[in-house]
């Protein structure tokens, strides 16, 4: 069979009305399957996530096999990645998302109005409707290594 290219894209959006609270707008993370031949239905990955970001570490392999110590790994922006290419190996890759409570948690002065929060290394300011002021948000970030994409070690 010849070699297929599928491309994944994920983008956050307003989920689906029959999952919307009444006087509250709901957000998710969708992930939409791409293919030569179609485009596929975008799904939910994560329900109730407010903002999702991308980063890679790119290593520039001056050391030698036997010494990689001389090695350079640069984190960067998949903005920065893509408008400034180096030729460098991505050799990890780091997602971030900040999720919401699904509910409310009523009137906790203790949650900030106005939240910033940092995903994948990249600062996020969340607008945040007094509708939405009550809920608690949490940032969560998972660093993926890409083991052997060159061949070493």
């Amino acid at each position: 069979e010849q070699d297929k290219e599928i491309i994944q894209r994920y983008y956050i959006d307003k989920l689906p009305q029959v999952q919307q609270n009444q006087g509250d707008t709901r957000y998710g993370l969708f992930c939409e399957v791409l293919d030569e031949k179609k485009t596929g239905k975008p799904a939910i990955a994560i329900a109730d996530a407010e903002s999702f970001k991308v980063s890679v570490v790119t290593r520039d392999f001056n050391g030698t096999p036997a010494d990689r110590k001389d090695d350079q790994l640069r984190y960067q922006t998949l903005k920065e990645y893509i408008t400034a290419p180096t030729g460098n190996a991505v050799v990890a890759v780091e997602i971030g998302v900040v999720i919401r409570s699904s509910g409310s948690v009523h009137a906790d002065s203790s949650i900030n109005a106005n939240p910033t929060f940092t995903i994948a290394g990249q600062e996020v300011k969340l607008s945040n409707p007094p509708s939405t002021a009550s809920h608690l948000r949490v940032p969560v970030t998972q660093m993926v290594a890409i083991r052997n994409s060159q061949g070493v070690e």
